[in-house]
């Protein structure tokens, strides 16, 4: 009785220690880990499918550590099955010894990675896994880009260094993960040897829980490749609260990758598009007077309402020079009507100018990069000198944009 109660004891001394020191890390990080969305500067590739997969069946579950399996490809080491992500290992298969596996298992896949963002050194690449239960390592090439131990949050790694360090080669991607859980996991377990050569056979171990749900294990969420531009936001925190008829937001917004401060002015809008509040900053606090809030379906006569933020960027980045071109459409449009009779974009290209505090890292005005890559302007131009040209009615059908 007395050795239970210890035993139930440890584990709440453990899970509180577990508890601390996330709080601590979460204290710990300037930056967050937004979700990818994509956006005019913002690319995304889902790899989820089937990959091949390979349980690490040997006595104590190392040997794909020891003959290194992540430095080529999975099925040069053993047999593979296919093994579709996002999913859990263990109901895939009819396979007993699979469904209450212990230990390492292996994913790997071949990636086709565009070329583009491999040859722009502008562009992160950053490989993304929403979940893998419960301890992970990752490499990309056979180069370990990161470890994340948890099973129920995602985790990333830049490997954009990785990639263009061998341009050349074709993209494969290793996942090891173990579902093992100790008193130092969330949920928590135990792992008992039992080592009567008359009772088990050599090696075996018991996973002991005491939870009532399965220790479902695998990568559980989607993997996934996105980019952004080396400039970037990482985070936004919002918090909201009204005195009287007045909105407070309070924001912050986290920016990485400049050497140099960060300028942006943020503005709130309501659902009809018009700006309410607008402040400068990193962060800052905007009011809403006479603010409308958010009520259920039934229990207001106009529920749901919704104010949208935008944060646009002041930097000389792709989503500014989107603004920028924009704006100046607006003013060539209204003077067409009356002398302006063509567009001249400046420049063509980004080139490298001499170090200076005007110039940093060269002239970033063009609608390509320097190795001659697309920018967010560039998607723009073509949409907008299409419908300039659909606009004459002089197009055949067949040639017009669609």
């Amino acid at each position: 009785m007395c050795s239970g109660v210890m035993e139930q004891l440890g584990r709440l001394v453990s899970l509180f220690i577990i508890l601390c020191t996330l709080s601590d890390a979460a204290r710990c990080h300037d930056s967050g880990m937004l979700f990818p969305q994509e956006s005019s500067s913002r690319e995304i590739k889902e790899l989820n499918g089937l990959w091949d997969f390979r349980a690490d069946f040997s006595r104590d579950r190392n040997m794909g550590f020891e003959q290194q399996w992540h430095k080529g490809r999975l099925a040069e080491t053993g047999p593979v099955i296919d093994m579709p992500v996002p999913a859990s290992y263990n109901d895939i298969t009819q396979d007993a010894r699979l469904r209450d596996f212990i230990g390492w298992v292996w994913y790997d896949r071949e990636v086709l990675v565009p070329s583009r963002w491999v040859s722009d050194p502008g562009t992160r690449i950053v490989l993304r896994v929403g979940s893998a239960h419960y301890y992970s390592v990752v490499w990309v090439n056979g180069v370990k880009v990161t470890e994340h131990e948890g099973g129920h949050l995602p985790f990333e790694a830049e490997i954009g260094e990785v990639l263009r360090k061998r341009p050349n080669v074709t993209c494969w991607i290793t996942i090891a993960v173990n579902n093992t859980l100790t008193l130092q996991t969330l949920p928590p377990g135990t792992i008992q040897h039992l080592d009567d050569p008359t009772r088990y056979p050599a090696g075996y171990v018991v996973q002991n829980i005491d939870f009532d749900f399965f220790n479902y294990a695998g990568l559980h969420r989607p993997v996934l490749l996105y980019t952004t531009p080396k400039v970037y936001v990482s985070d936004i925190t919002v918090m909201t609260t009204f005195t009287d008829n007045v909105g407070l937001v309070s924001y912050k917004v986290s920016a990485l990758g400049s050497p140099n401060p960060v300028t942006l002015k943020v503005t709130l809008s309501d659902k009809d598009g018009r700006c309410v509040a607008s402040s400068a900053g990193l962060s800052g606090v905007l009011n809403v007077t006479d603010v409308n809030l958010w009520w259920p379906y039934l229990m207001h006569e106009n529920p749901g309402y919704l104010y949208s933020m935008e944060d646009p960027p002041v930097m000389f980045t792709e989503e500014y020079q989107k603004i920028v071109l924009q704006n100046y459409h607006e003013v060539f449009d209204q003077k067409r009507k009356e002398y302006v009779i063509g567009e001249l974009i400046w420049n063509f290209a980004d080139f490298m100018t001499s170090q200076s505090v005007i110039r940093v890292v060269g002239n970033k005005k063009g609608i390509f990069t320097r190795e001659r890559q697309p920018k967010a302007g560039a998607f723009l131009l073509r949409e907008r000198y299409w419908s300039l040209a659909n606009e004459t009615g002089l197009l055949p059908t067949r040639a017009k944009y669609p």
